[in-house]
C-alpha cells in the first residue's frame, strides 16, 4: 500500500498513531492497542479499490460519486475480513470507520455505543487527521491543534462518542504534535 497509495499508507499510519493516544488515555491492553492500531492503519484500505477519478477529483463529489466512495468501508472490511489471523476486531474498525455517534453515518447507521470501540476512536483519530491538513494549509502549527480541538469538541453526540473526545482533548499539544503534518 506504501507504493500503490502513499497518501492513504501517511494517514493511516498517522490516525493509528493518534488511536493508539487515545487507546492509552482508555488504559487499553497492549493487545488491544495492537489491534486498534492495526483496525486504523487499514481504515482506508477499501479505497485502493476506487476509481482513479474519485479519489483525486478537485470538486465535490456528485451523489453517485459520493455513494462509490463510501464503498471503501465495506470493501476494507471484505479485503480485512480474507486476512487469516486478523482479530475480528479489526475488520469490524474497517467497516465502521464511518458510522456516526447519532446513527447518520455509514455503511450501516450504527448509532451510539452500536458502534464497536476502536471505530469510534477511529473516527476520532481519522476526523482529527484530517482537520490538521485542512487547517495547515491557511494557518501555523499552534493554531492548527487549538481549531482541530475545537472542531472535534463541536462534533460530540454528532458525529462523535463524547466521552473519547474528552479523553482525546487531555492528550497534550507536544503528544499531538508528533504525528501532524
Amino acid at each position: 500500500m506504501r507504493n500503490e497509495s502513499p497518501d492513504i499508507f501517511s494517514h493511516g499510519f498517522r490516525v493509528a498513531a493518534f488511536a493508539d493516544l487515545l487507546g492509552r488515555g482508555l488504559q487499553l491492553s497492549e493487545r488491544e492497542l495492537e489491534n486498534l492500531r492495526r483496525g486504523c492503519f487499514l481504515h482506508d484500505v477499501g479505497k485502493v479499490m476506487m476509481p482513479d477519478g474519485i479519489l483525486a477529483k478537485p470538486q465535490p463529489l456528485n451523489e453517485k460519486e459520493r455513494k462509490t466512495l463510501e464503498l471503501h468501508a465495506v470493501l476494507g472490511d471484505l479485503i480485512v475480513s480474507g486476512i487469516s489471523g486478523l482479530d475480528p476486531s479489526i475488520a469490524k474498525t474497517v467497516r465502521s470507520h464511518h458510522e456516526r455517534w447519532d446513527g447518520t453515518g455509514y455503511p450501516d447507521r450504527l448509532r451510539g455505543e452500536d458502534i464497536p470501540l476502536y471505530a469510534r476512536i477511529c473516527r476520532i483519530a481519522d476526523a482529527f487527521d484530517h482537520m490538521l491538513q485542512e487547517i495547515a494549509i491557511h494557518t501555523n502549527s499552534r493554531e492548527v491543534l487549538i481549531e482541530a480541538r475545537s472542531r472535534l469538541k463541536q462534533g460530540c453526540a454528532k458525529q462523535f462518542d463524547e466521552n473519547l473526545v474528552t479523553v482525546f482533548l487531555n492528550i497534550p499539544d507536544d503528544k499531538l504534535g508528533v504525528y501532524s503534518g
